[in-house]
């Protein structure tokens, strides 16, 4: 995949009145919507600081939306006319860039939104030559053309003044000129097309009477849209480009061979929203769309999912924006046709699978030395996972959104090798035997020499692939889908997706078996046996060996299982369609349910899983136990908790983070904590490494790294290894060899959280 961005100033030969990079301040988009999720349009919303009381004053637009200019480390109190303190918004203390915050407001049953006290008062406006403006007024004359240097003609122009609650609306005459005639001593917002504040003119107290001129030049949007329910399908002109309002997205899809893809479809999913756009491949296999600005998009095909995110959330007002984007893509026919003519044996499973190749790749990418170790800069901004390290090596992919892969020595972040997958989307890496194995979310299977980055084998296993593999005994354990279309249930159990065990070295299948869902992050193996939890809540146990189902129940489970001492410990919901979970407890060998535990309960973070993106639901961990000496420890909200794994009784419990500091979406619904060398490591939201003594959860040190953490650290040899949201691999040297044993996510390639 290679992007290219281009980008072009569009106001020429005006006043310009843009906002450069300010440090200590935030763009915050707020939409305001009722309880039944409907925007609430020509809100007036008022957000005031806490600690100085600074306003920042608005009127929602038609989408129940505005943007604010917030400061970093503030927070705001939310207020409506009707309702004040209804609720706080929290900035981060680190700048972002961007915040985006829904709001849930219910209007008073009497309050009419379409009446003037809250849309605007809209005044037409038409000039007559030789008119003047009065002692209270000012003649603006906006001069609009277009990037060809021609005048827009008949173009409608509007003005809003949000102190008079007031929108004049002109049009351009033949010279692209507008008129208006307004009250002065006021800012006006000039707005085009979608664009509501093009630039904003301040009409001074001191200068009634006058003219005020504005050239712009502004290139318009045209493509006729058709939308049905949430998808939109463009039809763009002959020689389309990019316009003020809009992103130019051209994009050239071809399969495994380089060879052009044509009739293949082409989704872009906006971030956030329940919109997606769409279109098919031309014949040599282009494909654009033109799309707005100031929105997030993830990139997908019919058979694979996330394959990038074009994030405009940051896109400069005045310029023009296109990007070009070459991808490679198996091709939707022919995985349709694998699916339809793959051996299978007398019980359904598929007895072959594709293979797709690798190629090294360079590595071009930032080591920063820090004062406590390294951190690796990648060019992808997406979400990195923490590395598994091995023999002195760590394995990670590049981001989320990359296809690049690589093995790096542990201690100084040295380039060993790298290879490009065929897709992105790589799970967290396992290690075993001299080989890496990752999946990817669409849709292999990779088994990789540690030294070399030689591809040992491959499996495309499927179009959807949730979860991280797991080794033991020379073999490794993954889940696919049967076909390409399932569907799950907590009631009985459904050949929908396939648990299956390859030989490690090989590749060769070992043993198949059906499974109702998909499993949930990974297959836990312990003591000859192999745990699974899918996403349908359903527990089950097979023999590692053989493959036979030995047990099952529904257990309503939304995590992996730990198990130890006779017992499985998961995280479930309380009960049936409840939205708290809670811990319980079951017996090793029957899978029955001994007890829930009432002292580890919390709210869970998401209503399904499949709306969280692929990369957390490859590593989900949400308050997953971890059993050490005899005791579980596990993350509830902002506590970490201590407990006893025979009756759940809380043994200690600390606050580990203030969450009136931490913005909402920097919580993490991947924290576990980790032991190393007889220590409690746990990453928390606020950006701290903390290592805690496990026996009386004492915190013993702290390392700041003001780090988005979206995983659990990895801890080998002294070290400490993390990924982040943004891009980057954090790592620190304790100088403490003596904790370690936590060598990749999971603890080891057994994903058993149990620390002997």
């Amino acid at each position: 995949m290679r992007a290219i961005l281009l980008s072009a100033l569009f106001l020429l030969n005006t006043v310009i009145y843009t906002q450069d990079y300010e440090p200590d301040r935030v763009n915050l988009y707020v939409t305001v919507t009722n309880s039944n999720n409907q925007p609430i349009p020509f809100i007036e919303i008022t957000l005031i600081a806490k600690d100085d009381k600074q306003q920042l004053k608005g009127v929602t637009d038609n989408k129940g939306k505005f943007q604010f200019i917030a400061k970093l480390g503030k927070t705001y109190v939310v207020n409506f006319k009707d309702k004040q303190n209804h609720s706080e918004i929290i900035i981060p203390t680190k700048y972002v860039g961007t915040m985006v915050k829904t709001i849930k407001y219910d209007p008073p049953a009497n309050t009419n939104l379409n009446t003037k006290s809250n849309i605007p008062d809209t005044i037409k406006q038409t000039f007559s030559s030789g008119e003047r403006p009065s002692e209270s007024e000012i003649l603006i004359m906006l001069e609009i053309y277009n990037d060809k240097d021609l005048p827009l003609k008949n173009y409608q122009v509007r003005l809003f003044c949000k102190k008079i609650n007031k929108v004049y609306v002109s049009k351009t005459n033949e010279k692209g000129t507008a008129f208006f005639i307004v009250p002065f001593n006021n800012n006006y917002d000039v707005g085009l097309d979608d664009i509501n504040k093009v630039v904003s003119i301040n009409v001074l107290a001191d200068r009634p009477g006058l003219t005020y001129f504005e050239h712009l030049s502004y290139v318009p949007t045209v493509v006729e849209e058709t939308r049905k329910n949430d998808t939109i399908r463009q039809v763009l002109p002959e020689n389309a480009g990019p316009t003020n309002a809009r992103i130019f997205v051209h994009l050239l899809v071809t399969d495994l061979d380089s060879k052009p893809l044509p009739n293949e479809k082409i989704y872009l999913n906006v971030v956030e929203e329940n919109t997606v756009y769409t279109t098919t491949t031309s014949n040599n296999g282009y494909a654009s769309f033109l799309v707005p600005k100031y929105k997030k998009y993830k990139l997908s095909f019919l058979y694979e999912r996330d394959v990038d995110l074009l994030d405009y959330s940051k896109s400069e007002p005045y310029s023009l924006h296109t990007t070009e984007i070459e991808y490679q893509y198996m091709g939707s026919a022919k995985i349709e046709e694998h699916y339809k003519t793959a051996k299978r044996d007398a019980k359904g499973f598929k007895t072959e699978f594709m293979e797709v190749k690798i190629k090294p790749v360079p590595f071009d990418k930032k080591i920063k030395k820090t004062k406590d170790g390294f951190d690796i800069e990648f060019d992808s901004t997406a979400i990195t996972n923490s590395p598994a390290v091995y023999k002195n090596k760590m394995f990670m992919s590049e981001g989320y959104y990359s296809r690049d892969f690589y093995g790096f020595d542990s201690k100084t972040g040295r380039n060993i090798w790298g290879v490009e997958l065929a897709e992105s989307g790589a799970s967290s890496a396992v290690c075993d035997s001299d080989i890496v194995l990752i999946n990817t979310e669409s849709c292999t299977l990779y088994a990789i020499d540690i030294n070399s980055g030689r591809l040992l084998w491959s499996k495309w296993l499927g179009p959807y692939i949730y979860s991280t593999p797991s080794v033991a005994d020379g073999k490794v354990f993954t889940v696919y889908p049967n076909d390409l279309f399932v569907y799950s249930s907590e009631e009985k159990i459904v050949n929908e997706f396939v648990l299956v065990s390859f030989d490690l070295k090989t590749g060769k299948t070992v043993w198949q078996n059906w499974l109702d869902a998909e499993v949930l992050a990974c297959p836990v193996i312990a003591a000859g046996k192999v745990y699974v939890t899918t996403m349908s809540g359903r527990l089950y146990q097979f023999d590692e060996n053989t493959g036979n189902m030995l047990n099952t129940n529904v257990a309503y489970a939304l995590t992996p299982p730990t198990v130890a001492a006779g017992k499985i410990f998961v995280i479930v919901r309380d009960k049936p369609n409840s939205m708290n979970k809670v811990m319980a407890i079951y017996d090793e060998k029957t899978l029955k349910l001994k007890k829930q535990v009432p002292e580890i309960r919390g709210k869970i973070i998401y209503e399904k899983m499949s709306g969280e993106s692929a990369s957390t639901t490859m590593k989900f961990n949400d308050s997953r136990p971890v059993y050490y000496n005899g005791r579980n420890y596990n993350v509830v909200g902002n506590r970490l908790i201590c407990s006893s794994p025979e009756d759940g009784s809380i043994i200690w419990s600390v606050m580990f983070y203030d969450p009136t500091k931490v913005v909402a979406e920097n919580t993490n619904s991947t924290i576990m904590p980790v032991i190393a060398g007889g220590k409690l490591i746990v990453a928390s939201p606020n950006g701290e490494i903390q290592i805690y003594n496990p026996a009386d959860g004492k915190l013993i040190k702290s390392f700041a790294t003001n780090a988005n953490f979206c995983t659990e650290p990895v801890v080998n040899d002294g070290w400490i290894y993390i990924g982040n949201k943004n891009g980057k691999l954090i790592s620190i040297n304790t100088l403490d060899k003596t904790i370690t044993g936590w060598s990749m996510w999971g603890l080891n390639a057994r994903h058993n959280a149990v620390v002997r």
